[in-house]
């Protein structure tokens, strides 16, 4: 027979995807066909947030990403941003996605 504890984990809500760490991700643009395939050992949103702060900060040696954006007056579509793969131990996610 299953205890309470055990009960009660089995019938947690999954995570929210984007706040998982150790993600490969892509953010496409706004006004054109590219979009920014990036990697990060934290969360998808704590890396919206930081390229977000280089765009507002016009720190243009940051990312492709803020390149792209300040370079080309681009947006990027924010909302639809997804998380490709993930892997939580970081040295293992750099292994995996450095062979594909």
């Amino acid at each position: 027979m299953r205890n309470l504890g055990n009960l009660l984990t089995s019938i947690k809500d999954p995570a929210d995807i984007k706040s998982r760490q150790g993600v490969v991700y892509s953010i496409p643009c706004h006004d054109c066909n590219k979009r920014c395939i990036g990697e990060t050992k934290r969360s998808l949103e704590i890396r919206h947030q930081e390229h977000e702060a280089d765009i507002k900060n016009k720190r243009f040696d940051k990312s492709p990403l803020t390149q792209h954006t300040l370079d080309l007056n681009h947006r990027m579509d924010w909302d639809n941003s997804k998380v490709l793969e993930f892997e939580s131990n970081y040295y293992t996610h750099r292994f995996i996605f450095s062979h594909k």
